[in-house]
């Protein structure tokens, strides 16, 4: 036996528990999204990431409206993230962190307004960067450094 066939069998089954995760997924609750969504958010350093205007702190927040059950509010809560992690076309560092739950979320069968959820998903992989939308216009000599930077991101 070769080791690439022990490889390929353990690749198989490895495959096999990922689909029962996903046929799983569709049983969950309400509830069981939600914390699905939540693991990991407080960890992340939002009040250092840069979204389009001032800090990312607002971010959890607004991730967390979208998760729960609230249903009081005039506009959806994803709306707010339009406007902080994508705005006219770009995507900064915080999009970047926030995408992931957005996934979660978007997969969610019991998410609120799940259809902007994925236009938000859809805008965002349409993005671009802030330094390639409006170039040098400081004419800055860190400009290459910040393009690479951004570049990450998107």
């Amino acid at each position: 036996m070769s080791l690439f066939a022990g490889a390929a069998d353990s690749n198989l089954a490895a495959e096999q528990d990922g689909d029962e995760k996903r046929a799983a997924w569709g049983h969950w609750t309400s509830a069981q999204w939600e914390i699905a969504m939540l693991e990991g958010l407080d960890a992340i350093p939002w009040a250092k990431l840069t979204p389009a205007y001032g800090s990312a702190e607002d971010v959890p927040e607004a991730l967390r409206a979208i998760a729960g059950t609230e249903r009081d509010r005039e506009k959806p809560p994803v709306l707010q993230l339009f406007g902080t992690i994508y705005h006219q076309g770009t995507v900064y560092e915080a999009t970047a962190y926030a995408v992931p739950f957005l996934i979660v979320l978007a997969a969610n069968p019991h998410a609120r307004d799940r259809a902007v959820i994925l236009q938000l998903l859809a805008a965002i992989a349409g993005g671009t960067s802030y330094c390639a939308v409006h170039g040098n216009i400081l004419d800055s000599v860190e400009f290459e450094k910040q393009k690479d930077k951004e570049r990450a991101w998107v």
